[in-house]
């Protein structure tokens, strides 16, 4: 009579084991961790981990829909409910004491921009941030501040 225990190895059941083990936790994982490639100049680092199920705070990194682009986009949170945003003498924006920059009048496709107003960030709400100066991000009202509950998780940068 042929069994598995004849046929197969130690070694190779343990191989075989593994392989389905790996498998199921892609499967699992794959509904809660995702690779994010960022095509823009909005940020130093273009690959980054998504962590769907995690809530990102501030400091970290996290991915909302624009309607802007029509796709998601991975920004800083660089403020949270209580922040203050405001404008110094020379025009340079700041989320608390974090200077964002001088917002642009115009997108590089020729679109108007307009500049997010002066105030204090209202429970449930973000600001949200890309490095390069010419970020399209919370800065202008097009953008906006975000919901938290439209964050799409935390994000690490990877490279």
């Amino acid at each position: 009579m042929v069994t598995i225990k004849n046929v197969l190895s130690k070694p190779l059941v343990k191989v075989i084991i593994n392989c389905f083990l790996s498998i199921g936790l892609v499967a699992i994982l794959s509904n809660q961790i995702q690779i994010l490639i960022s095509n823009t100049d909005s940020l130093p680092e273009h690959y980054f981990l998504c962590c769907r199920k995690l809530t990102p705070k501030l400091n970290n990194y996290s991915v909302v829909w624009s309607d802007w682009y029509k796709n998601r986009v991975i920004k800083k949170i660089v403020g949270v409910s209580g922040g203050r945003i405001w404008y110094d003498q020379y025009g340079q924006l700041l989320v608390n004491k974090e200077v964002i920059g001088v917002p642009q009048t115009r997108t590089t496709d020729g679109r108007r921009l307009h500049p997010i107003t002066a105030q204090v960030i209202s429970d449930g709400l973000v600001f949200l941030a890309g490095s390069h100066p010419r970020s399209f991000d919370s800065r202008y009202q097009e953008f906006g501040l975000v919901p938290i509950n439209k964050l799409g998780g935390l994000v690490i940068p990877l490279l």
